[in-house]
This record gives structure tokens, sequence and C-alpha cells, in this order.
């Protein structure tokens, strides 16, 4: 387990030959991640916007492009660029990275009128214990990622901050790239506007349901699951007394803990409330409980306090899906592969028949229309394919089916 994670850009118009293995090797050794790779510094101008709560450290060579993949190399409009990112992001690190000697650079800065000896990246750095410049050569990738390290640790930012704190959950968040933003905004943010906070339980809702949708279109969890339903799943709670079948699909270490449990319930109760410009007005919610009005709350009291806990425990279910999906995203317990079972219950009402599949789930098909062809508890049928349906008629809809005809 990585005991921190330092994002790292990295602009160079040779990236793709510099990330290799044993670069990636080394940035691992010393906590580093290359988190985005730019050629150009219009392509690092983007990644810094869009990306600035999670980059943490910029790796920049001398000779390269403004806009151009191959950079001319009599200019140095890229640097230049560059040296207007040290101003609008103040409190990120850059550093020079360059096979580049030190007479030519020394040579572009005198034709550019810079001060070498006051230069961002050629003074002594004051926040590592070296005091050296922020001036690498190519054969000292290892000594710019000690910097790194040391810097980041010591000066970091509050956005690094909190993504160490909850480093298991943002790591899951950056893998399967959901929306970490509303996270950091709520939990270093104690002033934010009430309209804004009451609109915040629908995002950290919509981060879950992100999440869940791709552990659905990778097998791990079925897909007729709603939201609200998976915690029953997740820690495989009885029905009518019984344990599901279809929660047999995982090993029973790995079903989730009574206390996680509680509060991912917990926690789809409050947002499910606080998801709508009008407060839910039934009782019908993930606990059963009468609706709290929490939509209408948050803009009147501006708690952010109960959303922060939320969002808490929000990072603490994305960190325990990540884990989740380690266990079962090779397997695939929920990957439809057609199969022969047996109607095992018949449904006059809604003109059908439930068969059951080898891991639990409930396939509904339909009577055919010839009475010939009609079949019973007991008749073998081959599930062809599937489609979500109602919980009425079961787990899954079936289109295309073949029975035995057990009325010839």
């Amino acid at each position: 387990m990585a005991r921190k994670r330092i994002n790292v850009v990295w602009l160079d118009d040779n990236i793709d030959k510099l990330d290799n293995e044993s670069t990636k090797r080394l940035f691992e050794s010393h906590d580093c991640v290359l988190f985005k790779k730019a050629k150009t510094s219009d392509e690092l101008s983007s990644i810094l916007k869009e990306f600035k709560s999670f980059i943490d450290a910029v790796i920049v060579d001398f000779n390269v492009g403004k806009s151009t993949l191959v950079p001319d190399i009599n200019s140095a409009n890229g640097f230049i660029s560059v040296q207007e990112h040290l101003l609008d992001y103040p409190s990120i690190p850059f550093y020079l990275f360059s096979a580049r000697d030190i007479d030519f650079i020394r040579n572009k800065y005198l034709e550019l009128e810079y001060e070498m000896e006051t230069d961002y990246f050629f003074r002594r750095n004051t926040n590592v214990s070296s005091g050296r410049n922020r001036y690498f050569q190519a054969h000292e990738l290892e000594d710019l990622l000690v910097m790194i390290n040391e810097e980041v640790d010591k000066q970091g930012t509050p956005e690094y901050r909190v993504r160490q704190e909850y480093l298991e959950a943002f790591n899951v968040i950056e893998r399967f790239q959901l929306d970490g933003y509303v996270f950091l905004d709520i939990l270093m943010n104690s002033d934010i506007d009430r309209y804004d906070l009451s609109g915040m339980p629908n995002k950290l809702r919509k981060v879950i349901e992100n999440l869940i949708s791709k552990l659905k279109n990778v097998f791990v969890i079925p897909e007729s699951y709603s939201l609200n339903g998976l915690p029953d799943l997740l820690a495989c709670k009885k029905r009518k007394g019984q344990i599901p079948k279809v929660c047999m699909a995982y090993k029973s270490q790995d079903y989730m803990s009574q206390s996680l449990y509680a509060a991912f319930n917990l926690f789809l109760l409050y947002t499910q409330d606080g998801s709508h410009d009008k407060d839910i007005s039934d009782s019908s919610n993930a606990m059963n409980e009468p609706a709290l009005k929490f939509h209408s709350y948050l803009r009147e009291s501006s708690d952010v306090y109960l959303v922060r806990s939320l969002a808490i425990i929000g990072l603490d279910v994305i960190r325990w899906l990540g884990k989740f999906y380690d266990k079962y995203a090779e397997i695939k317990p929920f990957e439809f592969i057609p199969f022969e079972g047996k109607v095992v219950e018949l449904s006059k009402n809604m003109g059908g028949a439930i068969v059951i599949s080898p891991i639990g789930e409930r396939y509904f098909i339909k009577q055919p229309n010839d009475n010939k062809e009609r079949y019973h508890v007991g008749s073998n049928v081959r599930i062809k394919n599937r489609s979500i349906t109602s919980p009425n008629f079961g787990d899954y809809f079936v289109q295309f089916y073949e029975t035995d005809n057990l009325d010839k």
C-alpha cells in the first residue's frame, strides 16, 4: 500500500519515450505518480486549469514548443509560457529537467534577458534541506524525485493534505475517473454558500452512482440492483428469513461489514432526500424512514458539518468498493452466460414464469400465446439473453429462450 501519492505532471516533447517501465518504477519508489503528460506548453496550460487541485508538482523540459509538437531548437516560446505559469500557480512547485547543458541554457537566458541568479529554477530552493536549485540534468531524475518528495511533503497544498488523509479513497477516485472535486470542496471549505451546500448531497450521490455503474459494466455487481438495494446485497442481508442466493456469488469474508452497511444506508437516506429540489414527501427511501426534508434544512441552516460527515462516509464506501473491485474484477461473477434452468414459479397475473440462474438471479419469461407450447413448474428452459426488468417481474426479462414442450 502506498504511503502517499504525489501527482506529477511532466512536460516534454519526448514524454512518450521517457514514460517507460524504468521511469514508472523509479517514480513509484519515491511515492510519485505520473499523473498527466504534456508535449507542449499549451497542453500543460490546459492540464493545470482542469486538474489544479490534483497536481502536486510539475516537471518541464527547456526545449519545448508552445503549441507545436516539434519545438524550434532556437526558440524558447514554450519555456516563456512555462515561466508565466509560475505566477499563475504559485502553490505548485515546478522543476526544470533537461538534457540541455547549463551553457546552452545560460545563453538563452541572456537572449531573453532573464536573470539566472534570481530565476525560479536557478536560485536556491529554501524549501528543501539540500538548498540546491530546481534545475536537473537528464541523469539526475532520482535526485529530482527526492526533491519533489521532500518539498511537496513540507509545502504541499491543502488539497494535497486532504488527498493524503483519505489516500485509499482518492486512489479509487482517480483510478475510475470520478469527480473528486466535490469531496475537496466539502472537506476544505467551511463557508459554502447555503444554496451550493444544498446541492452537495446530489453531487456526492452521483459519484457513488457513477462508480457503481462502472462496476456493473465489468459484472462485479448485478445490473438489476438499484443503488438503494446495494447495501443489502453487499452485506448479504436476509430476505424473508433467507440469505439470497445471488449474494452467494461473493465470499462471506468479502461481505460489507455491519458498521459500513449502516453508514452506507445512512448516506443513501440523506443523499436521496437531499437530491431533490423538493424534499421527498413519501416514506420510501433507503431505510424506510419518513422524509428528512434535508434539502430544505441545508438551505436554512448551512450545516456544513453534516454534509462533511456524508462526504467522509462516501469516501469510505468508495475505498471499500475499490478493494471489492480488485477481488472480483477478473472473476466477473455477474457476466451473463447462456444457461439451462428449470421453471420454479408460475405467475398467472404476470403471464409468465421465473427461472433461477446458477448464481440465484431471477429471470422472467413470458408464457407463449399458443397453449400447446405452455410450460409448467419443472420445465427445462435455455436462457439466451436478458434485459433489466422491474422487481415485480424478477431481476431480468428474457426475450429469447428455448423450452421443452411438456404438454405435447
